[in-house]
C-alpha cells in the first residue's frame, strides 16, 4: 500500500519543459521582437522599380544590390559608364531608364578605389562627353568620389556611406567592392559589408552596383566577398574582352538574374579628336523587311538623307533634320541615328555626323541630252 501512494516524478514531461526553456539558450532568442517583421498579408503588393531594362527586360531595382564582373582590363569600368549615361540621358542605345516619371531627375555617384586621378577623370570627361554636358563644369546629377589615396578599408567605407548620405543619388557605382574590405577571404567583414550594402540600398531606396573581379583564370568572384555577393544580389553582370585579328569587342552578359533573363549585348570603343573613348553598343538583330513596325535599311537611309553631304552635323542638329524629314519625335530620331551609325551609314565621330561616304547623299543635276 505504501507503494502505491508515492508520489513518482513523470520524467519524460519534465525533460520537455527544461528543453523548450533552455533550448539555444545562448543565442538569447527569446528576447527579441518580431512584431516589425511578420509579413502583412494585407498590405498591397508593390512592383519593384526598375531603374534600367535592356531591350524592354528590367532589371537593377530600387533597394537592390547588384554586382558586376570580369577580369582585371576587360572593360568592366567600360559597361558602367553605359549603364550611368542611359540612367543620366535616358537611353543608351537599347538599355532604357526605367524610372521617368517618379524620378526624372535621377542622380548618379560613381565612386572610383583604385585607378590613378588621371584614369579616373577620363570617366567623368568620357561621361559628360557622351550627355554633351560641357567639360570641366560643376553638374549636379553626376559626381565621382575618388578613394584611391585612402589607406585603410575602413575610412574608403565611411567616406563611400558618407558621400551616399549627402548626396542622395538615385543610383551608385562603387568601383571596386574588395577596397572597402580590410580581408576579402574574411567570412565575417565579407558577410557584414555586404549584410551593410543591402541595408543602405533599402535605407535609401537606391539602387547599389558593386564591382569585383573573378579570381585569375576563373569565373568566379573573388574571396568570400564574391560568394556573398552573388547570392545577395538581385542581379550580376559580367564583362569580357575578345581580341578579334582587328577589333576588340566586348561582350556583358548575365550571370545572374533575379527575374527575366536579360540578351547579351557587345560593345566597342570609339576614338575621337580628344581621346577619351566612348562605348558603342554593336546591333545583334537583323532588320527583318516583314516584321511589323521595324525601319529596313532603307528606311533608315531615307530618314537619314537629309544630312545631304554637309559634314560635322551635330547630335541636336541633325535630330532635328530627321524628325522634321519622317515627322517622327525626338526620341525616334535618336534611334534612328544611332540605328544609321550601327549600319555605317552615317560615320560619327565625337558627336559630329557626316554620310558615309560624304556624297552618299549628293542630288545630281539632271544633264540634258544637248
Amino acid at each position: 500500500m505504501e507503494e502505491q501512494d508515492r508520489n513518482y516524478e513523470v520524467p519524460i514531461t519534465e525533460q520537455e519543459h527544461i528543453e523548450e526553456d533552455l533550448f539555444l539558450d545562448d543565442v538569447q532568442w527569446m528576447d527579441v521582437e518580431l512584431d516589425k517583421n511578420w509579413l502583412d498579408p494585407t498590405e498591397h503588393y508593390v512592383r519593384p522599380k526598375y531603374t534600367l531594362s535592356y531591350k524592354g527586360v528590367p532589371f537593377a531595382p530600387l533597394g537592390g544590390i547588384h554586382g558586376l564582373t570580369g577580369q582585371p582590363g576587360h572593360g568592366k569600368t567600360f559597361t558602367f559608364t553605359q549603364l550611368m549615361v542611359a540612367i543620366l540621358k535616358g537611353e543608351w542605345y537599347d538599355l532604357r531608364y526605367e524610372l521617368r516619371r517618379e524620378i526624372p531627375e535621377p542622380k548618379v555617384l560613381y565612386i572610383d578605389t583604385e585607378m590613378e586621378k588621371g584614369n579616373t577623370q577620363l570617366v567623368m570627361l568620357r561621361v559628360y562627353q557622351m550627355m554633351d554636358w560641357p567639360a570641366y563644369t560643376q553638374q549636379d546629377r553626376f559626381k565621382i568620389l575618388w578613394l584611391r589615396e585612402e589607406v585603410k578599408a575602413e575610412d574608403r567605407w565611411k567616406k563611400t556611406l558618407k558621400a551616399i548620405h549627402d548626396m542622395k543619388p538615385t543610383v551608385v557605382f562603387l568601383d571596386g567592392l574588395i577596397d572597402v574590405v580590410g580581408d576579402f577571404n574574411d567570412n565575417k567583414e565579407c558577410q557584414t559589408i555586404i549584410y551593410q550594402c543591402m541595408k543602405t540600398a533599402s535605407h535609401y531606396g537606391i539602387s547599389m552596383w558593386c564591382l569585383l573581379h573573378e579570381n585569375p583564370g576563373s569565373e568566379k568572384m573573388v574571396g568570400h566577398a564574391g560568394s556573398f555577393l552573388e547570392r545577395k544580389a538581385t542581379d550580376v553582370l559580367k564583362t569580357k574582352k575578345d581580341k578579334g585579328a582587328t577589333d576588340v569587342i566586348f561582350s556583358v552578359e548575365q550571370k545572374k538574374a533575379r527575374s527575366r533573363d536579360l540578351d547579351k549585348w557587345q560593345f566597342v570603343i570609339d576614338d575621337d579628336e580628344k581621346h577619351y573613348g566612348h562605348p558603342r553598343i554593336l546591333s545583334t538583330e537583323p532588320v527583318k523587311k516583314d516584321q511589323p513596325g521595324v525601319m529596313t535599311k532603307e528606311d533608315i537611309m531615307n530618314a537619314v538623307s537629309c544630312i545631304g553631304t554637309e559634314q560635322n552635323v551635330s547630335f541636336t542638329k541633325l535630330r532635328d533634320k530627321v524628325r522634321n524629314h519622317v515627322g517622327v519625335g525626338s526620341d525616334k530620331a535618336r534611334e534612328i541615328i544611332y540605328r544609321a551609325t550601327q549600319l555605317g551609314i552615317l560615320i560619327e565621330n565625337n558627336k559630329l555626323y557626316s554620310a558615309n561616304p560624304v556624297d552618299l547623299f549628293e542630288v545630281k543635276d539632271e544633264q540634258l541630252p544637248f
